[in-house]
């Protein structure tokens, strides 16, 4: 008992340090021309700051739906819509950031539906929904104002002999580097990129933790405010996104400093 005791306190799952502010609903399978997600939408009279939550998978399933993630966002009052994306092989890059960005589309111009501000929309991925939650936050001029990330593959062509990457991509790294080089965030970490919070395995066998570190080193290039949490604990890829609980309370507060400071600068 002390032993599980211990490898909750030092891991940080079961229980979320997050104390819940909201109720919310939740409808799932909502659909709209671009696509669907399922929406966690807080119970409040005021606008709320949108997630786009992006799920996992290597980009060729859905085998973390991030439901817990939503639901912690919820509960702090984030209007959340947990994504779902075309899937390869049958559809290719870039068919899974048109679908992400056709959600932050709709969102947008729907805002006042949902009760939900356009100027404070974010994005939260993990594994291969980090590399669209990035993409999409680097590739949309101003209208992402923040992003977490969790092992994110950022420079794709780090793998050259991935099977998993060539599947979403169509293309072999000897076939069409630039195309390898085109679908990775890392190529468009600009000054004016929005500020970032990665959390990733340092025992991470998937996606190696030196991605999250080249992420950092070029957002700090760039003067991009940036952190990285590297977990420890003996956690691999799987293991934080299963278990690091710890991680994603920093990256929910991390959210609501950047809307904290949004909403200061409204007023």
């Amino acid at each position: 008992m002390r032993i599980l005791s211990l490898v909750f306190f030092i891991f940080g799952i079961g229980c979320s340090s997050l104390s819940k502010k909201y109720s919310y609903d939740v409808k799932k399978d909502f659909t709209f021309q671009g696509g669907s997600f399922d929406i966690y939408r807080p119970r409040t009279q005021q606008k709320a700051p949108v997630v786009l939550v992006i799920h996992g998978g290597g980009w060729d399933s859905r085998r973390g739906d991030m439901a817990s993630i939503c639901k912690d966002l919820a509960g702090q009052g984030f209007l959340v819509l947990n994504l779902t994306y075309r899937l390869a092989p049958a559809h290719l890059y870039p068919a899974a950031i048109d679908d992400v960005r056709a959600a932050l589309e709709y969102i947008r111009t729907n805002a006042e539906k949902f009760n939900a501000d356009p100027d404070q929309i974010y994005t939260w991925g993990y594994s291969a929904g980090g590399h669209l939650a990035l993409l999409l936050g680097f590739t949309s001029g101003d209208k992402i104002k923040g992003i977490v990330a969790g092992a994110a593959p950022s420079t794709l062509v780090d793998f050259p002999g991935s099977p998993i990457i060539k599947k979403f991509l169509g293309k072999t790294i000897e076939e069409d580097r630039e195309l390898w080089v085109k679908a990775s965030p890392i190529t468009y970490v600009t000054p004016k990129s929005p500020p970032v919070f990665m959390y990733h395995a340092k025992k991470d066998h998937l996606v190696y933790v030196e991605q999250s570190r080249k992420m950092k080193i070029k957002l700090e290039e760039n003067h991009v405010p940036v952190t990285l949490k590297e977990v420890g604990g003996g956690l691999g890829h799987i293991g934080v996104y299963l278990l690091s609980q710890s991680s994603v309370d920093e990256g929910v507060n991390f959210l609501k400093a950047l809307a904290r400071s949004a909403q200061d600068r409204h007023n």
